[in-house]
């Protein structure tokens, strides 16, 4: 996540809007990862920090995608989706699987969420730019990272709950490599995301 961290700063004079909110997307992940190891080492236990982590990175992309998607109409929807999701994952953390267990249900709601708006976002940018010119966008590319990503996850967070209550540390190292090349595969479209932005020269602001 620092190499996509590294090129948005290169080019932070080009980020604005849903590419600006966007950066929190490795930013937080980075961080997490860190939190989640300290977690392991002072206390043999992350899974509250786990439900943390899928909590805030899902309220980064409702707001990636909030900016993104252009009519009020939309905005507020997204609005009350974000209402309604804070609840539910609250819900799901404290009363339907608790901090013992990866927080499943939440990571789901995260995916039909994210994906529902990343539906949308395409279906704004297929009408309003030429196809050839999809690929070069840079929402757009890390929008496919993105879908790949969730698509992934929540299926792996399903099963990571049930080696986690068999104690099956075989399958459980498994599933985390599993989830590590789906990381990668995030890391490497969002870098490709922050490559195509163009950055604000001083000649252009002359």
């Amino acid at each position: 996540m620092l190499i996509p961290l590294s090129i948005a700063w290169q080019r932070r004079t080009g980020l604005h809007g849903s590419l600006y909110a966007l950066v929190f997307v490795p930013a937080w992940m980075f961080f997490m990862y860190w939190m989640m190891q300290l977690g392991i080492y002072l206390w043999h236990y992350n899974l509250a920090i786990a439900h943390l982590s899928t909590f805030i990175e899902s309220l980064i992309y409702l707001k990636v995608f909030h900016d993104a998607l252009p009519h009020r109409r939309q905005q507020k929807t997204i609005h009350i989706l974000m209402a309604g999701f804070i609840i539910f994952a609250l819900l799901d953390s404290f009363y339907l699987e608790g901090f013992q267990q990866i927080n499943s249900y939440t990571n789901l709601a995260e995916s039909i969420l994210v994906t529902g708006l990343i539906l949308s976002y395409f279906e704004e940018a297929a009408f309003s730019q030429k196809h050839s010119h999809l690929l070069r966008t840079p929402l757009f590319v890390a929008s496919i990272g993105i879908l790949l990503y969730l698509a992934g996850t929540v299926t792996v967070f399903l099963f990571t709950n049930h080696f986690i209550t068999t104690n099956n540390e075989l399958y459980a190292r498994l599933i985390y490599l599993i989830s590590s090349t789906l990381v990668f595969v995030l890391a490497l479209l969002l870098t490709r995301a922050f490559y195509l932005v163009q950055p604000i020269t001083s000649s252009k602001l002359a």
